[in-house]
């Protein structure tokens, strides 16, 4: 498919797991939309990016896919909408605060939780190494949560402390600024 083609379908479907591969391709759309907006820019002195719409069910997946993620968005020179639906949970989560704008249906759930893993080494150095690695990426997923929302930090503090997941409908995703729109 040729970039002028696909660039004219801002309409970007994203219902699965986040994962290398998925993760690969939703990267490639959005660094698509961009060099495409970028050759128009150079084109057209009143050139105008619409926005890449990103519409998402997930129920997270990699962490370290959901931070490349959300750095592609946040970059993205093209704005990026994301619509949620279904569920959004885990590192779908975390995706939201990279967006320019987030519109979640009424009847969505949203769920936070902390980082999670199972270890599979049986060495005690190995293990410790494995438990540091993922304070530090809990650090950077908190901190993404913070930044792009008005959760706060006792609350976070609250939540990973009790090893729970956090669910939420639309309307309190709302008020806690996680979404910006409900769409009924």
């Amino acid at each position: 498919m040729k970039l002028e083609d696909k660039t004219l379908n801002r309409d970007i479907h994203f219902c699965e797991e986040i994962t290398e591969e998925s993760t690969k391709e939703l990267i490639k759309s959005i660094v698509d939309v961009n060099a495409f907006d970028d050759q128009q820019e150079k084109l057209l002195a009143i050139y105008q990016r619409n926005p890449i719409r990103l519409y998402m069910t997930t129920g997270g997946g990699s962490a370290y896919h959901t931070i490349a993620l959300f750095d592609h968005i946040k970059a993205s020179r093209t704005p990026v909408h994301i619509y949620i639906s279904g569920y959004c949970c885990s590192g779908g989560f975390y995706m939201l605060g990279a967006a320019e704008k987030v519109f979640a249906y009424e009847h969505t759930s949203l769920m936070y939780h902390q980082l999670s893993s199972e270890m599979y080494y049986s060495y005690l150095e190995k293990q410790k190494q494995i438990v540091k690695n993922r304070e530090e990426l809990q650090k950077i997923l908190d901190a993404l949560v913070l930044d792009n929302t008005k959760i706060t930090k006792e609350k976070l503090k609250e939540i990973n402390e009790k090893q729970v997941d956090w669910w939420m409908d639309a309307t309190e995703a709302k008020k806690l600024g996680v979404i910006d729109e409900i769409i009924k």
